[in-house]
């Protein structure tokens, strides 16, 4: 979704409206968390929890967890100095606030042709497009062509590419980038 709605920043490519309704509408998050839901919801019936069960824990979940970040983000922000400066004493960068900025420089100023269009660096992402559309549909048949296939009730294309996502919240980049090695 995220992606279709920028793609209509084809028409009008390097314009700095464009770019301020990119930064204005940030649409991935929303998605994000339909997806997370539905994924839960999914898991849940796996393991035969009731639907109206899952989605009070999800709702409840939210909402504490909504307040407790923004108060950790509050105080972070109020007591720890020259926080998100690249100067930090302790390196505490915020390195995902760069996120919305980079789509909107991405799709209102440089613009997808460039990026995604023929000869494109990424040119070659856009075979997603078929892989998203077709995977659901090879599945859907093949649960109808084999309903006592045990194994295929469990086969849900979106949640299959949905998990990956969540392995790596923080480009690695960021880590072998970091001036001093990470400990643990």
């Amino acid at each position: 979704m995220n992606f279709f709605k920028s793609f209509g920043s084809v028409p009008s490519i390097a314009s700095p409206l464009r770019q301020v309704e990119c930064l204005l509408h940030p649409r991935y998050v929303t998605c994000a968390h339909a997806l997370r839901f539905c994924n839960d919801l999914k898991m849940a019936h796996y393991v035969k929890v009731p639907p109206r069960h899952t989605f009070i824990a999800q709702i409840v979940g939210t909402l504490v967890s909504s307040f407790i970040c923004t108060g950790v983000m509050n105080f972070q922000m109020r007591n720890i100095p020259d926080v998100c400066e690249s100067y930090q004493a302790n390196h505490f960068t915020c390195p995902g606030i760069t996120t919305f900025q980079t789509a909107a420089v991405l799709w209102g100023t440089i613009g997808p042709i460039k990026v995604f269009g023929a000869g494109g660096q990424y040119t070659w992402l856009l075979i997603g497009f078929p892989i998203g559309f077709l995977l659901p549909i090879i599945a859907f048949y093949a649960k109808k062509k084999w309903p006592k296939a045990r194994w295929l009730r469990f086969v849900h294309p979106v949640c299959i590419f949905k998990g990956p996502i969540q392995w790596a919240p923080v480009s690695s980049h960021r880590i072998l980038a970091s001036p001093e090695p990470l400990s643990i």
